[in-house]
């Protein structure tokens, strides 16, 4: 039970002093329904505003002001407000109550003295205060339930009005709208970040979302909502998938590495014997192997690694072998084996890379605008030559 009171100041030659009071009850589960609550209020008890013209309220009373004989003047008085006495009751419950997922409705109606009638209703979800948890983010946004089934995308972030839609009847576990909750607040929270970095001065844009510090950003928050008990990805609950994944990593992964990393070698012999044969490198790998000269710059940059690297798989021993400095690579190779996505290894490297001295790095661009600068300076005195010779 909670009581209000509260005194408000006057209007014009009117004053009021008036209460609120309510209560609510809790009835626990009914059926389907979980922590079912009623509650109850009567609020403006007592001395209302006894005069008031307050535009879109419906005159109670009407003044008539005029003299004989000359215009009359009708003013609309809305009488007592608030209206004594308003009336409000509520119901809440949870439609859906899980690990990870509560969904929630409420219906309130609201009678002021009966001379109107209020009613609304709600649905409330606690998704977003999980995405709140896994990561804060200052800059508001929503997130919907569309009712609705999707064949195109499981779900959508809308920069512009900052909202999330999530298209929750392509979902048949919690686990799989919370993945797709996740994405869609990646989107959020990048474009959070460029709003930072341009200070808002640049409107929101999807240009290319899906890029490699997107899936990286992406991943490292489902690594935090697995810790936090909000997302699993568990092959124990599928025997046949658990089986399939050793079969598939063992007959395909790992052999494939070691085959890549004997046709690496296998060029690297092939390029010396060309050298020694005085013939063309390139014009072999063109038109004698027709192998794209960057595919086999790849390849026998694999062939270089360690032998055991193998188990890392060829997508992986290209990120890992692309890296020069020994210390660099040895995290790469660590990262990859302790179950980080390539993505999140590239973008960890590329993060190393752009920690560099602001000096340097400033250095670095008045060079190559100075270079710019002189490259565009000769072919402009070239140009104006060509025409004055014309």
């Amino acid at each position: 039970m909670s009581l209000n009171v509260g005194i408000f100041g006057g209007y014009e030659d009117s004053w009021s002093l008036f209460a609120n009071l309510g209560g609510l009850y809790s009835v626990g589960d009914v059926g389907f329904l979980k922590d079912v609550r009623f509650g109850v209020a009567v609020s403006n008890l007592g001395k209302p505003f006894s005069k008031t013209t307050l535009p879109g309220i419906k005159p109670a009373v009407t003044e008539i002001i005029g003299e004989p004989g000359e215009p009359v003047t009708y003013i609309p008085n809305a009488g007592a407000f608030p209206q004594i006495g308003t009336l409000q009751l509520g119901a809440g419950a949870l439609l859906l109550s899980t690990e990870y997922v509560k969904i929630g409705t409420s219906l309130d109606f609201t009678t002021p003295l009966f001379q109107n009638f209020i009613m609304d209703a709600g649905l409330q979800f606690s998704i977003k205060d999980m995405l709140l948890d896994i990561q804060e983010s200052k800059l508001e946004f929503t997130v919907t339930m569309t009712g609705k089934e999707s064949k195109r995308v499981n779900g959508l972030y809308k920069p512009e009005t900052r909202e999330i839609l999530l298209h929750n009847k392509n979902f048949k576990t919690d686990n799989e709208l919370i993945y797709t909750a996740v994405h869609e607040y990646t989107h959020h929270l990048i474009n959070e970040e460029n709003i930072v970095a341009n200070g808002g001065r640049e409107p929101p844009h999807q240009a290319r979302s899906h890029t490699n510090y997107f899936w990286a950003k992406f991943h490292a928050l489902l690594e935090v909502a697995e810790e936090k008990g909000y997302y699993k990805i568990d092959l124990s609950s599928s025997p046949e998938l658990e089986e399939l994944t050793k079969e598939i990593r063992e007959k395909y992964i790992v052999p494939n590495g070691r085959l890549m990393q004997e046709f690496g070698k296998k060029l690297i012999q092939a390029h010396a014997l060309c050298e020694k044969s005085s013939i063309r490198y390139e014009d072999y790998l063109d038109r004698v192997l027709q192998i794209p000269r960057t595919t086999a710059k790849t390849v026998a940059q694999v062939g270089t690694l360690p032998t055991e690297d193998a188990d890392l798989g060829f997508d992986n021993m290209k990120i890992v072998a692309g890296i020069k400095k020994p210390d660099e690579r040895a995290k790469a190779q660590e990262a990859i084996k302790s179950g980080k996505s390539p993505d999140s290894v590239i973008a960890m490297m590329k993060k190393k890379a752009s920690e560099t001295d602001p000096k340097t790095k400033l250095e670095k661009e008045r060079d190559r605008l100075t270079k710019t600068i002189n490259e565009l300076t000769h072919r402009l005195e070239f140009v104006e030559e060509s025409l004055a010779s014309l």
